[in-house]
């Protein structure tokens, strides 16, 4: 097995033989990223990312390795690099014209349509969530915090719309060092005192704990990149009146809840909320 590999099978290690086989066939993982516009206005925030199956997730990964050993040669994926906020191609895209950049992420684009289940997100606009959490100094400055909870309570419900069932799956994150410890305290308290609307969420569904592994470890991560980071462009694109690359648009024929859209109703009462 490739190293690169690695952290995709991490969660089915403690699983003996015959059945960690089996297991590997058809369990879920979701990869997530999150793409933040910071002074590129109207200020939006994404997070999303992919649904597959480990062994789903294993194609992705040799093809993605390949695509980006192809010439001329990539280190890495980077949406920020492919397309800046302004000015050429950079970083890893350096010297590429725009058509020879769209070309090659293209390429990148058509690995994920045929490698995974499902594309799933949340996102929003920045000063509509700081005006809903103002006095919550904490949260009004830190969208990641109110995403991630956001997105792993909305899990069976996703699944139930995207017709997976109710079956487990794991979550990973691209590295946030600061957050993390955080979030993952956050995580156990919530599943010590399980939501009642959701009784079976951590005993069916969210049964292992979510993982923050770096992009360029697990590469497969690169294509959750290219979804938050397309949408988040896409997004700004059309609120200000502008046509998005056609690249940067959902996969028509992957299923798909690029949703959870929440509007300044919904975060006024997810921030009621955290103050009761």
């Amino acid at each position: 097995m490739l190293a690169r590999q690695t952290h995709l099978f991490a969660l089915v290690t403690g699983i003996p033989e015959p059945r960690r086989s089996a297991k590997v066939l058809v369990m879920l993982q979701a990869l997530i990223d999150e793409s933040d516009s910071q002074n590129v206005l109207p200020r939006t925030f994404i997070m999303g990312g992919y649904i597959a199956s480990l062994r789903q997730w294993e194609r992705l990964t040799d093809e993605w390795h390949s695509e980006l050993g192809r010439a001329p040669k990539l280190g890495y994926f980077s949406f920020r690099e492919a397309f800046p906020t302004s000015g050429a191609p950079r970083g890893e895209f350096f010297g590429f014209t725009e058509e020879e950049r769209d070309l090659r992420v293209s390429n990148f684009r058509e690995i994920v349509a045929r490698n995974v289940t499902a594309q799933i997100g949340i996102g929003f606009d920045v000063r509509q969530y700081q005006s809903a959490y103002r006095s919550h100094t904490k949260m009004k400055n830190n969208p990641y915090i109110y995403a991630f909870i956001k997105l792993l309570a909305s899990v069976e419900p996703c699944l139930k719309v995207l017709k997976l069932g109710r079956q487990r799956l794991d979550f990973i994150f691209d590295n946030r060092k600061i957050e993390e410890k955080p979030l993952i305290e956050g995580w156990f308290d919530a599943k010590e005192h399980i939501i009642p609307e959701y009784p079976k969420l951590f005993k069916k569904i969210l049964v292992n704990t979510p993982q923050f592994r770096g992009s360029r470890e697990l590469i497969a991560l690169q294509s959750a990149d290219f979804l938050a980071g397309s949408q988040r462009a896409a997004n700004i694109a059309l609120r200000n009146g502008r046509q998005p690359n056609p690249l940067w648009k959902l996969h028509p024929d992957v299923l798909r809840v690029f949703a959870l859209p929440t509007n300044d109703e919904m975060l006024a009462d997810a921030a009621r909320e955290g103050q009761s």
